[in-house]
This record gives C-alpha cells, structure tokens and sequence, in this order.
C-alpha cells in the first residue's frame, strides 16, 4: 500500500509490531474522518442550496427559453448529488479500516491487563486517541450507523428529485 510506504517513511523507529505504530494510524484516521464528516455536510448543503437556487429558474422556463443554461446547471446539480454520494462512501471504508485498528488496539489491551503483572491502567494518551476515534466516526448532527444511513437516504432523494425536476422541465415544453 502507498500509504504504508509513505507512512513507514517517516516512522522508521516504529514497527507494526509496536502499539503506537497503530495508534498514530487511528490518529490519522480520525482526522481523515472529521474531514470526510465536514465534506460531506458541506456537499449536503450545496446540494440543498443548489437545488432551491435553481428550482425557480427551472420553473420559469418557457419554450422560448435557452435551454443550453438549463442543461450546465442540471448537470451541476447532479454531480454535486453523486459526489456527496461518493464522499459518503468514502467515509464509511475509512469508519471500517478505523474500526480495525481499534478493535486490535482494545484487543491487545485487554489481553495485557489479563496479565498478572499488569497493575495499572493504560496510559491516558492511548485512552484518548481510541476515544477521539470513536468520536470521529459519527456524521454531524446524527450518531451511528444510522447516521450514514439518513445521509445516504437524503443524498439519494435529492438526486432523484433532480431528475425529476428536470424531467418535468424538459417534457413540459
């Protein structure tokens, strides 16, 4: 993997056999996700705005109108739409390669606690990375999985609505 390669790069004294190699990659991880989360919601709302920007232009179409305009703004629109959808999609195979790593990172901690010459807890800095991942992995103003879901759903419906709106525009004249 490239990414493998560019991050052993610049980790050179960490091996994958180490548990900080693994938590700077779910460090790395999460904040891939905040910004997967903030892409995602900003391409919601430029879809939304995009789409009640333009639905009034569409309605005032005549059969005289230029439709050469009509057809960049429609197919704005629908791209805008798939790349929310794809960013979607991005966000969710970066959640599961997270989910990984946190799974072997708790895996293995609970494993050394099981020793008998464990005494302590983990340090607060491993507790806090898998925490700030946890975090990480909900969209904004939802949580969970259904949280990709209602996106997916919303994604999907304005698309659809698009079509349909340009539908109604190109047959009604």
């Amino acid at each position: 993997m490239k990414e493998d390669k560019v991050f052993n790069e610049h980790n050179e004294n960490k091996s994958p056999k180490d548990i900080d190699y693994y938590l700077e990659r779910l460090t790395g991880l999460s904040a891939r996700l905040r910004i997967l989360s903030a892409i995602v919601i900003l391409v919601l709302l430029a879809d939304i705005v995009a789409l009640g920007c333009i639905a009034p232009y569409f309605t005032m179409m005549n059969r005289y109108s230029d439709y050469s305009d009509y057809f960049i703004y429609y197919f704005i629109i629908i791209f805008i739409s798939t790349s929310g959808i794809f960013s979607l999609l991005a966000f969710h195979g970066t959640k599961k390669r997270g989910m990984v790593y946190y799974e072997e990172i708790v895996d293995e901690i609970e494993w050394s606690s099981m020793r008998s010459d464990f005494k302590e807890r983990p340090p607060i800095g491993i507790r806090v990375v898998i925490k700030d991942f946890l975090k990480s992995t909900d969209l904004p103003f939802t949580s969970g999985q259904n949280g990709q879901t209602l996106y997916f759903a919303l994604f999907l419906a304005l698309f659809f609505l698009t079509i349909a709106l340009g539908t109604l525009v190109i047959f009604r004249y």
